[in-house]
């Protein structure tokens, strides 16, 4: 499950440039131009033969720019991506970039082969990624190498952190059944449960609120 929020400012582009966003190589040739397909703006890269890249969070990872994680967490990176018909060769790449709190670099990443990207209808690309140790900031970094006189376009950039079992939310759980250990959490809010049998050992909490758990039937 994932939070909803989207922690990548200007992930559509919606401002109609480049605001939160950090060209790096080939910064020359990163733009934002309208578009009346997947949103109304999108990011273009006009290759040249060179490698082209850009840093979401409006700095490129020697800066504190990014979102602040702790180690454990989880997270999942998706763009939309579609490229002009005449691309050939290359390869893009989508980084969950991590600065440490040494001040070294760490990453994860995705790579596709630009001539598999589709030219008609756009593709969703995605990262799922657990925070290292040591990691205090994660920002997305895209990498277009050995780009032809061709164009890559992207918009939707997306960063969302998966939630976790430390809160469960007003409603969150609807079911007939919930089995032996099936579910821990450290704070179980009201209405959280709702089911028709109970069975032994299958809720652990450290709290659990007033009108948490209904059922039908509870088994020892």
């Amino acid at each position: 499950v994932n939070n909803a929020t989207n922690l990548i400012p200007n992930g559509s582009f919606a401002t109609g440039d480049l605001s939160d966003w950090a060209p790096y190589s080939g910064a020359s040739r990163v733009s934002v131009i309208p578009s009346s397909t997947s949103t109304p703006y999108v990011c273009q890269f006009s290759g040249h033969g060179s490698d082209i890249s850009m840093f979401s969070h409006w700095g490129n990872h020697n800066t504190s720019a990014g979102v602040r994680v702790i180690p454990g967490e989880q997270y999942r990176l998706s763009l939309d991506m579609i490229r002009s018909s005449n691309t050939s060769g290359g390869t893009v790449s989508v980084f969950a970039w991590f600065k440490m709190a040494n001040g070294s670099d760490n990453y994860s990443l995705v790579s596709v082969q630009t001539a598999d990207i589709p030219t008609s209808n756009w593709q969703t690309y995605s990262l799922n990624v657990i925070v290292p140790d040591g990691a205090v900031k994660m920002q997305m970094y895209v990498y277009w190498t050995g780009a032809t006189y061709s164009n890559l376009y992207i918009t939707n950039a997306t960063c969302l952190r998966k939630a976790n079992g430390t809160t469960i939310s007003d409603g969150s759980i609807e079911t007939r059944h919930i089995t032996v250990g099936s579910i821990t959490a450290d704070v179980a809010d009201i209405t959280t449960f709702k089911t028709a049998i109970l069975t032994a050992n299958s809720i652990q909490s450290n709290m659990m609120a007033v009108g948490s758990v209904k059922a039908e039937h509870i088994v020892a």
